[in-house]
């Protein structure tokens, strides 16, 4: 999956958010999923294919009942996404600081009155 583009276009659904909010930090059946999200088994399989795609979940059989299948978060696509919101910020924020003392410099020692 190329992060963070098709990661955040994957979180633009609302169901799809959802799933990863009612993951977070837990392991979820599915069954239990479509209940707490309020849709239907067949429409939450579509997104949980999805995101089994895109390597944002992970998958396995239950081991005290191997007819159920059980998700979890990958943590792995959401850090991706954090150090590209880090090194944005970082450009911007350096970005900034620079106009400030540009605009610093400008106003107190740059202005020499003309004789």
């Amino acid at each position: 999956m190329a992060y963070p583009a098709q990661l955040l276009a994957l979180l633009g659904d609302p169901t799809r958010r959802g799933v990863i909010q009612a993951l977070a930090g837990r392991e979820v059946g599915a069954g239990e999923l479509a209940e707490q999200l309020g849709t239907t088994p067949a429409a939450l399989t579509r997104h949980l294919r999805l995101l089994r795609q895109a390597d944002v979940v992970s998958v396995a059989l239950d081991p005290d009942d191997n007819r159920r299948h059980v998700y979890r978060v990958r943590p792995e696509p959401f850090r991706e996404l954090r150090d590209w919101a880090d090194d944005i910020d970082a450009y911007w924020t350096a970005q900034l600081a620079s106009f400030a003392e540009y605009a610093q410099a400008a106003t107190s020692g740059g202005r020499r009155s003309r004789q």
